[in-house]
């Protein structure tokens, strides 16, 4: 009997991680399996909300999400945040500290691949999200176990081309979560939301997010 396919899934409740879960949902339709996604808790004020639509997403696809608190280590080494994030402080090192986690959280429940929905933008401005980065970390991860891999569908692609995949796929947006703020609706302010609002009208897609200020005009791409 051959054994199931799991996909260990990192989910941060926003509309990239959002996309891939539709991506791996549609991929295992055709090969069976399932995903089990994790949710890094890291202390800040919209983990509620970014947690809430985690597990509505996830839940949304039939897998099963874990919430891993690491709040502790975060706010010891900064608390900055452990994943590129729009004009917020970033924790250095933060990428091989995430894929890291995946790895050992992989190898307990027998999971062979870890999926991140990193994009191009995210790349273009941190080197920890780079193809040639993702591929040294896959080498280090080899030397304990050749069997996992590091999936990063969504690599080569700008931001608003994840969001026109989502929307092929059926994704609702309304059940992702962008904002850094820990409040009931999306600021529109802060640079994830700008950043959302930018992402949906490049792709020409309706925006359904509920903001409390509109968004003003984004001219670089930044990132949640």
């Amino acid at each position: 009997m051959s054994e199931e396919r799991k996909i260990v899934l990192l989910v941060s409740g926003g509309p990239d991680s959002a996309t891939l879960a539709k991506i791996a949902e549609k991929e295992l339709r055709k090969t069976g399996g399932a995903v089990n996604a994790i949710y890094l808790k890291s202390g800040h004020p919209s983990d509620e909300k970014e947690i809430e639509a985690a597990n509505a997403i996830i839940k949304e696809i039939g897998g099963k999400l874990e919430i891993i608190d690491i709040s502790d280590m975060v706010q010891a080494l900064g608390n900055g945040r452990v994943l590129i994030h729009s004009e917020a402080a970033i924790l250095p090192h933060g990428n091989t500290l995430v894929l890291s986690l995946a790895a050992a959280y992989a190898r307990r429940i027998g999971a062979k691949e870890i999926w991140i929905g990193l994009h191009k933008d995210d790349a273009d401005e941190n080197i920890e999200y780079t193809k040639d980065f993702i591929s040294k970390l896959q080498g280090i991860l080899n030397i304990i176990s050749s069997e996992l891999t590091i999936n990063t569908p969504l690599l080569d692609k700008r931001k608003e081309e994840v969001f026109e995949i989502g929307g092929s796929l059926g994704l609702d947006y309304s059940k992702t979560w962008s904002c850094i703020r820990g409040n009931k609706q999306h600021c529109g302010n802060c640079g994830a939301c700008r950043s959302r609002r930018r992402a949906f009208n490049l792709s020409k897609q309706n925006d359904p997010t509920n903001y409390v200020n509109e968004p003003l005009a984004l001219d670089t791409a930044v990132h949640e």
